[in-house]
This record gives structure tokens, C-alpha cells and sequence, in this order.
């Protein structure tokens, strides 16, 4: 039963077309999903190892289906969402960010004390989900999010 299945597995190709602009010509690629499997039915040992040059692709693929169930979680709060969206992909020796970054990331146009009330909330909404543990300073009159830890899989 399983040694079908990574058959299949291993026969699985994916193709990757891209037309050249302006004339009829494409370029294509095809390659297989795993480079090879490895099945031992007497101790049930399965080995899939992936297509190398897929690697960036799986990465992807993982980073996005985690960003998709941490924006699930935050449904209908869309400041929260772009705020996770920007605070995941910063470097993690990141920890310090001005309350004017957070605002322009977010375009807000109303007056300053409802931008960062807003801040605020979509931060606790993050602080929620487990998503962020954080403090906030004020400095030379505007705030600064201390991050204190980023939980990338809440």
C-alpha cells in the first residue's frame, strides 16, 4: 500500500512555463516533486527526500500555510494582519521600532492619538494570539515597541 503511494509519489512531475514577452516562444521546465523514496516494509522505515531545487519552493510553501493560520486567527482585524505580516519577516535581532514606522506601515491618515491607539490595538490583538510579547516606551514624544519575543507558529 505504501510503496504505491511514493510511486506515485515519485512520479509526480511539475512543470514551470514562462513566455517570453513579445513573441511565442516560453521556456519550460520540468522536474519531478522528490528526487527519490525509500520504503522497508519489514520495519516500516519511509524516506522521501525532496527535489533540492524545490527547496526554496517547500519553503515557501511552509512559511506561507503558517502565515495563512496566524491570519485566520486574526479574521476581520486587518491592522493586526498587516502588522504580523511586517513584525514575521523582520530579522530576529530586530527589537526595537518607532511607533512612525508602525503608522506608515499601516497608512493611517486619521490624527495621531487614533493612529496609535490603533497600533496599540492591533499589537494586543497580536499579544492574543501568542503571537508577540512586547512592551511599549515613550520616547522624545512618540512611542517605541520593545519586542521582547516573537512566537513564529502561534
Amino acid at each position: 500500500r505504501f510503496d504505491a503511494s511514493l510511486t506515485r509519489i515519485a512520479r509526480t512531475n511539475i512543470s514551470f512555463i514562462k513566455k517570453i514577452p513579445g513573441t511565442d516562444d516560453q521556456i519550460t521546465i520540468n522536474m519531478h516533486l522528490v528526487e527519490s523514496t525509500y520504503y522497508d516494509s519489514s520495519t516500516g522505515k519511509i524516506i522521501i527526500k525532496p527535489n533540492s531545487k524545490l527547496n526554496t519552493l517547500y519553503r515557501v510553501d511552509g512559511k506561507t500555510r503558517l502565515y495563512l493560520k496566524t491570519l485566520q486567527k486574526l479574521a476581520r482585524k486587518e491592522s493586526a494582519q498587516a502588522l504580523y505580516l511586517y513584525l514575521a519577516e523582520l530579522p530576529s535581532t530586530f527589537y526595537r521600532i518607532g511607533f512612525d514606522r508602525l503608522r506608515g506601515r499601516l497608512q493611517l491618515s486619521s490624527h495621531l492619538g487614533n493612529q496609535n491607539a490603533t497600533v496599540k490595538k492591533a499589537l494586543g490583538q497580536l499579544k492574543e494570539i501568542g503571537f508577540l510579547e512586547y512592551s511599549i516606551d515613550k520616547e522624545n514624544g512618540d512611542y517605541v515597541l520593545n519586542i521582547l519575543k516573537r512566537n513564529m507558529k502561534p
